[in-house]
């Protein structure tokens, strides 16, 4: 469940997200993109999707707790296509959905912040490439009147760039 930031005295948040409720003060201070990927062991035993539609045949491992989930994607040419299933694995937390997917349980859509690496050693491969999914924002959040000291005008700043500087990084890489 989100943090109340008021009632429990947090200074900030971060949520990453596609789309953040109006109700709440943030800035957005980054962006994230999403990809399929997969182990190349996994994709050898079960074969490597090339529709949207052969992901039925595959264990698609989820961010978050839907018992149907949806992926939603543009196609090569910018047409909106989705997919609904029934995650063989879903959980809250990225980094433990990617360890699964390392360690061959099927395909997951992932942040390139987790993800960059580790396609680019060849630990992971990408999946339906061709597939775009929308940025999601990287919003730091706060409580409604709060006052911002030092501190945490210090600690905003910081956070965007280190954002903009991964951004940077990923694309120098994809180069």
């Amino acid at each position: 469940h989100p943090v109340d930031l008021a009632r429990e005295n947090y200074d900030f948040a971060i949520r990453i997200t596609p789309k953040l409720e109006s109700n709440l003060l943030a800035r957005k201070i980054g962006f994230t993109r999403h990809q399929l990927c997969a182990t190349p062991a996994y994709l050898q035993d079960k074969g490597t999707p090339t529709t949207i539609a052969d992901l039925h045949d595959h264990a698609l491992l989820y961010f978050g707790t839907a018992r149907r989930a949806q992926w939603d994607f543009l196609g090569p040419a910018g047409k909106p296509e989705s997919i609904e299933f029934q995650p063989a694995l879903n959980s809250n937390n990225g980094v433990f959905l990617i360890q699964a997917t390392l360690q061959g349980l099927g395909i997951a859509r992932a942040p390139d912040f987790i993800t960059s690496r580790l396609i680019e050693s060849g630990e992971l491969v990408p999946v339906l490439p061709e597939l775009t999914v929308p940025d999601w924002g990287i919003y730091l959040m706060h409580a409604a009147g709060r006052r911002h000291n030092r501190r945490m005008r210090l600690f905003s700043k910081e956070m965007e760039i280190a954002c903009l500087e991964q951004d940077f990084h990923l694309q120098q890489s994809l180069t």
